[in-house]
């Protein structure tokens, strides 16, 4: 059976087939990709901006965005809909006619090994956004955005591990480009924070280590969706990006709720009776104060993540990471003109070059892989 199609998917498609020469027509999917690269820009800036200026905690960021996201999704694009007819105005299914249940119906079309698969990237998916928002508290978006350049390899070493890709020699080599760039990039910017280097100021190992590990948690999700998508195709059956990334949204805000729940405790208990731990208490809700900037990040970070799901159910796991690359290339000159010179400075020309050759690696990268063969472990990456 196939998945039904909704209006919108004239323009934000979410389903594809392993044809190669439809997944060669980018052009098809490029308005969704410039809404992804627009909205990314805005969303990491205004987690940039929250996350060093009004004391928001990581932790507290993170469940805003999954959190607000979750209620947009079913108050006014029904993701359940082809799933459960009627299912939001069902009584006794959610709290209210305006917020969902903590459980949702199961999916009529997800089978058993793609529920697991999306665990996976919903789990995944989680822990790569809380170490994201954790690295932009530490240190500013362009240097977070330039480490994260490094995430291709880490989904291509899990792909090709999963049997869901190939790569030659010249792909090989492309990495090892790629690394010497990003570490030519971090390099110039280990010494301070400048404007937008996040509360806790300047750049540490510590930040450095916790980018590289959303990389492989951000992998890790690209990889189950790959795999989602490559089983579903097997059953002549598209795959609903809408629904998928609102159970993604929906089951990390269930995770997260306890936890922030416990953290604002630990944070009040820790603040009574001194003034300054009292005002330690409250930092976890300033961001409040600051609506305006708080709705924007949300929403563009919604539109942000549903592009980028949907491009995942369109295309394999390491095109998607390399497309990724030019969007943190758009990020990184995107953040150095939003804090002005001091960001720019704190790059440097080596950090500029170093973000160039890392470039030049990934596109190396595609191209080694275009002359990729069929392997029996996986099919070439670029199809």
């Amino acid at each position: 059976m196939k998945t039904p199609m909704s209006p919108i998917s004239s323009i934000l498609p979410m389903s594809s087939s392993l044809n190669p020469s439809a997944s060669m027509n980018f052009m098809k999917y490029f308005p969704l990709i410039i809404l992804w690269y627009a909205s990314a820009l805005v969303t990491v800036t205004t987690s940039n901006i929250l996350l060093s200026t009004s004391d928001t905690s990581p932790l507290l960021l993170t469940y805003l965005q999954l959190s607000l996201s979750t209620l947009a999704q079913y108050n006014f694009f029904q993701p359940l809909k082809d799933v459960l007819p009627n299912a939001r105005r069902e009584k006794g299914l959610g709290f209210s006619r305006f917020f969902p249940p903590l459980t949702l119906p199961p999916s009529r079309f997800l089978g058993n090994k793609e529920r697991r698969q999306l665990s996976i990237s919903t789990l995944s998916f989680l822990l790569g956004f809380l170490l994201t928002n954790y690295t932009f508290y530490l240190t500013s978006a362009a240097v977070t955005e330039t480490v994260k350049t490094t995430e291709p390899v880490s989904t291509a070493v899990m792909s090709w591990w999963g049997g869901l890709e190939v790569f030659d020699l010249k792909d090989i080599a492309s990495m090892g480009v790629t690394m010497l760039g990003v570490k030519l990039a971090v390099s110039t910017a280990s010494a301070g924070g400048g404007a937008g280097g996040g509360a806790a100021g300047g750049t540490s190992y510590l930040a450095i280590c916790a980018v590289i590990c959303s990389n492989f948690a951000f992998s890790s999700r690209s990889v189950a969706m790959g795999k989602i998508r490559k089983s579903m195709d097997s059953k002549g059956e598209g795959v609903n990006g809408r629904e998928i990334f609102y159970r993604m949204t929906h089951q990390g805000a269930v995770l997260l709720t306890p936890l922030v729940g416990i953290w604002g405790i630990w944070r009040l208990v820790k603040g009574w009776g001194s003034e300054e731990g009292l005002l330690q208490g409250v930092a976890a809700v300033r961001v409040i104060y600051t609506p305006l900037l708080t709705v924007l990040n949300v929403s563009l970070w919604l539109v942000y993540n549903s592009a980028s799901t949907n491009l995942l159910t369109l295309l394999p796991p390491t095109t998607h990471a390399l497309l990724n690359v030019l969007r943190r290339l758009v990020i990184i000159v995107g953040t150095s003109w939003w804090f002005r010179v001091a960001v720019l400075a704190e790059m440097g020309a080596k950090g500029w070059a170093g973000v160039l050759i890392a470039i030049v690696g990934m596109a190396a990268f595609k191209v080694g892989r275009v002359g990729g063969k069929e392997s029996v472990r996986g099919k070439k990456v670029w199809l």
